[in-house]
């Protein structure tokens, strides 16, 4: 009789070829895992913060304060507003800066604020490097320079953030009650605009985490048509916000373009909402 069955020689090669593939395999991934980290550790910043050229020049009105980290000048501009003790603290997009937000400033500067507004270190007229330590460094430095030499208190003070400068807004709000905290255009955070999970153990300007600790009044927000950061991220932020916590989402608005599509809605909402009056556009999440 034949005694039919594996050749133990062949089974343990059979078991080594499979663990040799294993090992290649986790090999792999271990190695397209640090190229991954390490392209974000890289070149994160200089995706987030392309430096447009500056669209303004120096004039009476932009005013450097010291604010970087390595001891460069913070360009900031201020339109005070007479007989107001209001004041909004505004922070840009990645590729603006206090050229070409100037309309954005007045439109604020229309509804009763005296406004106050930044430029990253890098953009404009600001000295150093961007990257989310020296902005945030920057904006607690421009709140500072308003609070203890423009004479306004964060109890009388908004803070505003579009796009990426919802970051440094959020930032600096977790660290006081200010009046009221509005972000615009949001994220949940940098990483999170690339992939809808957490592949890093660490996040660039990490919104969802940071709105949770907010003791402020927030409004968010966000045109419902945004490429660049989906709706789903406002809705996210909506529900980690505290209460009392508003919303306008503008139907149809992309990320750019919510004061144009949403009109007279976009101005009336943040009038009634910073004045603690109830949003009668969009609505309050409580």
């Amino acid at each position: 009789m034949c005694n039919a069955g594996v050749d133990p020689g062949a089974a343990v090669v059979m078991v080594s070829v499979m663990w040799e593939m294993l090992r290649f395999v986790v090999i792999l991934c271990a190695v397209a895992y640090g190229g991954l980290a390490l392209f974000a550790m890289l070149f994160t910043n200089r995706m987030l913060f392309p430096q447009p050229p500056a669209s303004y020049a120096p004039s009476p009105e932009i005013v450097q304060i010291p604010g970087s980290p390595g001891g460069e000048g913070i360009a900031t501009l201020y339109l005070p507003h007479a007989g107001s003790d209001r004041l909004l603290l505004y922070s840009h997009g990645n590729h603006e800066d206090l050229g070409t937000v100037r309309p954005r400033l007045e439109l604020m500067h229309s509804l009763g604020f005296n406004v106050l507004a930044w430029d990253y270190p890098g953009y404009g007229l600001s000295g150093g490097r961007p990257g989310e330590r020296t902005v945030n460094a920057a904006v607690e430095a421009v709140h500072a320079y308003a609070r203890d030499k423009l004479g306004h208190p964060p109890e009388q003070t908004v803070l505003h953030g579009f796009s990426i400068g919802a970051g440094p807004t959020l930032h600096l709000a977790v660290q006081a009650p200010f009046a009221a905290v509005i972000i615009e255009s949001a994220f949940t955070s940098a990483f999170d605009v690339v992939v809808p999970f957490r592949f890093l153990p660490w996040d660039v300007f990490d919104n969802a985490a940071r709105i949770r600790d907010v003791s402020s009044p927030v409004l968010i927000i966000h045109g419902t048509s945004d490429a660049i950061v989906p709706f789903a991220h406002a809705k996210r932020l909506l529900s980690l916000a505290p209460r009392p916590r508003s919303f306008l989402w503008v139907e149809g608005a992309g990320h750019n373009n919510l004061p144009a599509t949403a009109g007279a809605a976009y101005t009336n909402t943040i009038r009634r909402f910073t004045e603690a009056r109830p949003v009668s556009v969009g609505g309050i999440s409580d």
